[in-house]
């Protein structure tokens, strides 16, 4: 069985406007809504809001995570038009939040490493800052968490 991929061009939000991260945050949220992979929207928001989010502001990326209200695991992420103060005194430019079910932690935390790897990686990030679309976009992700 072949494998759905994690994020694709409903899940990515291109020159996004907002002023904080947890703006960016909630608009990346708001691309789970209605998806099939989650259960409970508002579990998932709500468990994304108590966990730790990663930033690493070297590459101007925040990763959250949800560990209720997914049946999958599923990827979004939103570019700003303009980075955003982080929470440790950086700046923050793309947003990735994952849906997380309880039995997905391995796949998450492969998926997760692999971003994350991508991500410091000068030629990748250049991909994201160069997506022409959400298609592009999820097509790069997709490309390093498969």
């Amino acid at each position: 069985m072949e494998r759905r991929p994690l994020i694709g061009p409903a899940q990515v939000r291109l020159e996004v406007e907002e002023t904080t991260r947890a703006g960016a945050l909630r608009a990346a949220a708001d691309l789970l809504r209605g998806d099939p992979r989650v259960t409970s929207w508002d579990d998932l928001w709500t468990s994304a809001g108590e966990r730790q989010v990663a930033e690493l502001e070297s590459c101007e990326v925040c990763i959250a995570h949800g560990r209720r209200g997914a049946r999958e695991l599923v990827v979004s992420a939103v570019r700003l038009s303009s980075p955003v103060p982080g929470q440790n005194g950086g700046s923050i430019r793309y947003v990735f939040l994952f849906g997380i079910p309880e039995a997905m932690a391995e796949e998450y935390l492969r998926a997760v490493g692999a971003l994350v790897r991508g991500c410091r990686c000068d030629e990748r990030l250049a991909e994201l800052a160069g997506a022409n679309s959400p298609a592009d976009f999820a097509r790069c992700v997709e490309a390093w968490i498969a």
